[in-house]
């Protein structure tokens, strides 16, 4: 697995999943990529693509990739992709921890920031992700959003996010929790968001009927 690639595994006993949860998760997810990617305060413009589906209950490989590979300072492309990787799962593992409820204690030093949630646990994370999380309401409701889509599917008992260096499950009791909107560290939460179906249309830029399935999302 490369430094720039990003999984999700729908943990579930079947090999299927719901179409519109599938590309809810897959919309959001990208949505937080582009939101950590904007926050950086680069002129980077990162392409997030979807690899082959993998075998297993069901695995989402997604790939980073910058626009502009061919330069002086390729290197520099891989460890910035592998950047956005890191705070992409470090975002879903702060979420998990707060469990819809803003923090009881944040001590934040030159580096990390150390959070005491609801629970009176303790969580040590860099400063990013929590300045990430805590300033953007975009980052936040993207992950409300998304797994009030996922909460919906009765097969899903749990979803993890893999990055080169970390990984992240989140069980289906914790789902609920994460719908619930949390407006910043010390603002009152909202309730859970709640997804209004509408109709929309779909773009199929290139169907496959072959055993590789290949998905791209660029921006």
């Amino acid at each position: 697995m490369n430094s720039n690639d990003f999984k999700i595994i729908f943990n579930q006993d079947s090999h299927e999943v719901d179409v519109e949860v599938l590309i809810a998760c897959l919309m959001r997810t990208s949505n937080i990529i582009q939101a950590v990617n904007r926050k950086l305060n680069t002129d980077k413009k990162i392409e997030v693509k979807i690899k082959a589906l993998e075998k297993g209950s069901f695995e989402i490989h997604i790939e980073l990739v910058e626009k502009i590979l061919k330069t002086l300072f390729a290197k520099d492309n891989v460890t910035y992709g592998a950047s956005i990787v890191a705070i992409t799962t470090g975002l879903y593992g702060f979420s998990r921890f707060l469990r819809g409820k803003k923090p009881n204690k944040i001590k934040q030093g030159n580096e990390v920031t150390e959070v005491t949630n609801a629970f009176n646990e303790k969580i040590v994370i860099q400063n990013n992700v929590f300045n990430f999380y805590n300033e953007s309401k975009d980052i936040r409701e993207n992950i409300n959003k998304q797994f009030s889509a996922i909460d919906k599917n009765e097969d899903i008992k749990g979803v993890s996010f893999i990055g080169s260096s970390e990984n992240i499950t989140i069980d289906k009791e914790d789902f609920k929790n994460l719908s619930t909107l949390i407006e910043g560290a010390t603002e009152q939460n909202k309730e859970p968001i709640i997804e209004v179906k509408e109709d929309t249309n779909i773009l199929i830029i290139r169907p496959s009927f072959t055993k590789r399935i290949e998905v791209g999302f660029y921006f």
